[in-house]
Formats: C-alpha cells, sequence, structure tokens
C-alpha cells in the first residue's frame, strides 16, 4: 500500500450545485465503482496504471464536496481488477474483484476491506486455480458480523460456474457453494434478508436466452432454501447486480 499523488481538475463553478472531478495519474485511469459513507462522504474505486506497469486498484474517499479525504494504491506485481465496493458500519468500504499477483496468474477472486483513514484492514485471495481464471462479483458485511461474496469460478462462457462464499468476522472461509447446472452459470449479486442470502446468478443458456435465477441460502451454512428463474424476452441481461426495493418489498435487478 502507498500514497499517491492525485491530479484534480477544479471544483464545478457552473452553478450546477455540483462538482466535477477527474482522479489518477498520467496513465490509464478508470472509475468502477462509488459508494456513500454514513457521514456524507463517498468512495470512488478503480484501477490505475499510472502508479506501476500493471493495473492496481485505486480507493478514494472525498467529501459531499468533492474535496479529496485520501486516496489509496492497493497492488502487487500483475494485474488486480475491481468490480464492486461495499461502505461497512464502521466507516469502512469492501472491495472484491480479481488479482493475477499470487497463485493463479489467469486470476484469483480478491476480496478487502480499507478502514475508513484509508488503512488496509484485512485482504483475502481464494480461488481453485481455474485455467482461465476466478472473479470475484459482488460483497456485502453481514449482520453477524462477517461478510459474504459472489463470484465466478473459470470465467468463460459455457464452462463458468457461480460461487457464494461466507467469512466470517475475520475474513475466514465459513463455507463455500458452487452452483454448476452443465450450463455457464455467474454469480453476480448478492445482498442478505434477515438469516438468508439472495444472490443472482446468470445462467448462460446456449439455447434461448441468458437467464436469471434469483437464489436463496441460508446465511449460517449456505442451505439451499428455494430459488426463482426469471426468462428475458430477448438476449442480453448481464450484470444481474441485485437491490432492495425502498418503496415495498422486494427487488430490483
Amino acid at each position: 500500500v502507498k500514497n499517491c499523488d492525485i491530479v484534480v481538475d477544479p471544483p464545478d463553478t457552473t452553478g450546477c450545485g455540483g462538482f466535477q472531478l477527474a482522479l489518477g495519474g498520467q496513465a490509464f485511469d478508470r472509475a468502477s465503482d462509488v459508494a456513500a459513507t454514513t457521514n456524507n462522504e463517498f468512495y470512488v474505486a478503480g484501477i490505475s496504471r499510472s502508479f506501476s506497469s500493471s493495473d492496481d486498484i485505486l480507493v478514494t474517499r472525498l467529501t459531499a464536496a468533492g474535496v479529496i479525504v485520501w486516496s489509496r494504491i492497493f497492488g502487487n506485481t500483475r494485474q488486480e481488477i475491481i468490480r464492486k465496493i461495499t461502505p461497512t458500519a464502521d466507516g469502512g468500504l469492501l472491495i472484491v474483484g480479481q488479482t493475477k499477483s499470487f497463485a493463479n496468474i489467469n486470476g484469483d477472486m480478491l476480496c478487502m476491506k480499507v478502514g475508513a483513514n484509508g488503512n488496509l484492514l484485512w485482504s483475502k485471495v481464494l480461488g481453485l486455480g481455474s485455467a482461465n481464471g476466478d472473479l470475484g462479483m459482488d460483497i456485502i458485511e453481514t449482520t453477524d458480523g462477517g461478510y459474504a461474496f459472489s463470484g465466478i469460478i473459470n470465467v468463460n462462457g459455457t464452462v463458468a460456474d457461480a460461487v457464494v462464499t461466507k467469512l466470517d468476522n475475520l475474513a475466514y472461509v465459513v463455507w463455500s457453494k458452487r452452483v454448476d447446472r452443465g450450463d455457464g452459470e455467474s454469480g453476480v449479486g448478492i445482498l442478505q434478508k434477515q438469516d438468508t442470502l439472495i444472490v443472482g446468478i446468470e445462467l448462460q443458456n446456449t439455447i434461448v436466452n441468458y437467464e436469471l435465477v434469483l437464489m436463496k441460502l441460508r446465511l449460517t451454512d449456505g442451505a439451499f432454501i428455494m430459488s426463482k428463474k426469471i426468462t428475458p424476452d430477448a438476449r442480453g441481461l448481464l450484470n444481474s447486480y441485485v437491490l432492495r426495493d425502498p418503496v415495498q418489498p422486494g427487488y430490483i435487478i
């Protein structure tokens, strides 16, 4: 972990009430996700090639006015990828994605927690050494003090499988479930509902369209409870992240 210099465009002065901000250095930089904190600040996270020879994870914390609180680079010798960030109750940030810097150069699932001050609290590299790499897609903090994340094993079309993993408060694996129906499956969105986990899983059906399965698993041990399959009218369903409906019971996909 190292500090980095940030190139910042001036705040927006057009009177629209917002701001414009550029984060990065002199090379390729790309934002991937944004998340709000509990004190009216927010995080922006993505990848950057401006501070090393490979893609690193760039995380920046900003005030509501666009003032940088801190910015950090996380990375190793090879490419890192970020897919999703989620704020935690203590003001920190969960990060999930992929790293090619360790056992599998094709990619392992990467989970991290960064504190409110930007310090790395823990980092977990998980994978099966898949020929096409493994990828984390979404991560949440659970009410028992632990964490849960979804992902993809062997990320390549019809040979991919979905995975759901539960971690304890020290980021050790409690259980992990793999979903394989003999087709391409991708674990994407995840959220908690009481004592269960709701997971959005994409099915790459080569006969008809991409389909979506909403699956409910028991939080304590990952036991299967039920699932619901949704088939779109046309091919093209991708990145099925799951959100709670803020108005009424239900989900937005």
